[in-house]
């Protein structure tokens, strides 16, 4: 009886030990996953910055394109005016009528002004599509690979909380059989004065009988 007490104590002894071990687990798991989310919240600002930097780029392009618009329908404007004075002229020199010279000035006007604003526009736009493809190409390269990142630390982050909750489980289980194996222990060592008690008195008996005895023989 004494070495099962004995056996017992030393079994409790290992799990503390075990039950210490896994609480230090926990806590490095718990620690573990504060660093990660850090680096996430660190990822989702850079990712911030990035859009707001692109927004920002965007804008400046635009307004880059707008004045590269003014100065593109100016010199339309100019050679515009350039070819109509010059064809007005001829027809002058050939017609002698400044009334028809007139109307065919403003025709080739209006003409000459919408063929070079139809080019300057489309110019343009073909421009701020390539700009756009560009910029855009490497800010949604940086951006998927901060969102990758993310989805990582996240299933990294959950992957661990799991086993946070596995390791707690373990760890209740653990305390639930400890307070039996103590409440078990309690019982035994009660058991074990009980056995001594009742072994002591009949020790007393024996020894009462045998000095009877002997006062008898003698």
């Amino acid at each position: 009886m004494e070495e099962q007490c004995r056996a017992k104590a030393r079994e409790k002894g290992v799990t503390v030990v075990k039950d210490e071990f896994k609480k230090d687990r926990s806590i490095k798991l718990e620690w573990r996953i504060s660093q990660l989310e850090g680096e996430k919240n660190q990822f989702e600002e850079s990712l911030t910055r990035e859009r707001e930097a692109f927004q920002l780029e965007l804008e400046k392009e635009r307004e880059a394109a707008a004045l590269k618009l003014k100065e593109v329908r100016a010199k339309s404007v100019a050679e515009a005016e350039r070819l109509v004075f010059a064809s007005a002229t001829s027809r002058n020199n050939l017609q002698g009528k400044s009334t028809s010279s007139g109307i065919q000035r403003r025709r080739f006007w209006h003409l000459a002004k919408e063929i070079k604003r139809d080019l300057a526009l489309n110019q343009l736009i073909n421009e701020l599509a390539e700009l756009k493809e560009r910029v855009a190409s490497g800010s949604r390269h940086d951006a998927e690979l901060a969102e990758y990142r993310i989805r990582a630390l996240n299933e990294e982050i959950s992957d661990m909380k799991c086993n946070i909750r596995a390791l707690n489980g373990q760890l209740l289980k653990r305390e639930i059989d400890l307070d039996t194996v103590r409440a078990n222990l309690t019982v035994s060592e009660a058991d074990f004065e009980k056995l001594s008690s009742s072994i002591v008195g009949k020790d007393l008996e024996l020894r009462n009988s045998a000095q009877i005895r002997d006062s008898l023989i003698a």
